[in-house]
């Protein structure tokens, strides 16, 4: 089976600082509960770990970018345990590690990096970029919209963006000025719209039509 990289984008406005005794007494952030579940359905099969799979998270009001590398990948268990430990080293290592390279990846764990980033500047790396939501916003009307999943060539190089508890209004302007390129689509889910889907279950959908269509 011939399988292309898939490259998932989360954006999101903050991430609460919070301890391994927080998760350990149950007291994990409902919002890393969240993120944690968009890693499960991004990288777990019921008996592997998809390696092809690059896994980002963009928080905005820090400017940092959390890098989850599928092929390097160590320590990520399918479980909400592990992975919102993994996410505390990371919170916790990045105030450290700015103050020596701010713009350059720093290794978390095997297959984490993290760094300060500008979100116009990653998104210049990819030829597609894919909006998937349920709904579409008016003030991204300029941007062509996709009516089926079905549109998006499977042979070609995406990166999927799911917005997660984000203040949306600060984001459209800069992917506005992406859509001048032509290069920003918005994959409007309309069969999900009415369950009111979770960010987990957009990236699920995503995950299954690939894994359908690869040959």
């Amino acid at each position: 089976m011939k399988t292309n990289l898939r490259n998932f984008l989360i954006l999101i406005d903050n991430l609460p600082t919070y301890t391994k005794k927080d998760i350990d007494q149950g007291n994990t952030p409902e919002i890393i509960t969240k993120l944690c579940l968009c890693l499960k359905e991004a990288y777990f099969l019921a008996f592997k770990i998809r390696k092809y799979v690059n896994f980002y998270i963009f928080i905005e009001n820090e400017n940092i970018l959390i890098k989850f590398e599928g092929r390097y990948l160590k320590y990520l268990g399918p479980d909400e345990r592990s992975q919102s430990l993994l996410l505390e080293r990371v919170l916790r290592k990045r105030n450290l590690t700015f103050n020596n390279k701010p713009k350059v990846y720093s290794k978390s764990t095997p297959g984490i990096f993290f760094k300060k980033g500008n979100l116009s500047e990653f998104l210049d790396e990819f030829p597609n970029i894919v909006i998937v939501n349920c709904e579409k916003p008016e003030e991204l009307n300029e941007i062509e919209s996709l009516n089926n999943i079905s549109e998006i060539l499977i042979n070609e190089n995406y990166l999927f963006v799911f917005l997660l508890n984000l203040n949306k209004e600060s984001i459209w302007s800069i992917l506005l000025e992406h859509n001048l390129s032509k290069r920003i689509y918005f994959l409007e889910m309309s069969y999900l719209k009415k369950r009111k889907s979770s960010c987990s279950e957009r990236i699920l959908y995503v995950n299954y039509y690939f894994d359908s269509n690869e040959i």
